[in-house]
């Protein structure tokens, strides 16, 4: 098939961005996660 490589390459590519996007929504931390201040 021509080009396979470079489509197949693509799309991965296109796939992994959407998984890192989902997966940075769980692991997000507040903005202001190093501005709290504890007392102690």
């Amino acid at each position: 098939m021509f080009g396979f490589g470079a489509w197949f390459g693509f799309a991965a590519c296109a796939v992994l961005i959407l998984f890192a996007k989902g997966l940075g929504v769980f692991l997000k931390r507040q903005d202001t996660y190093y501005d709290e201040r504890r007392d102690g």
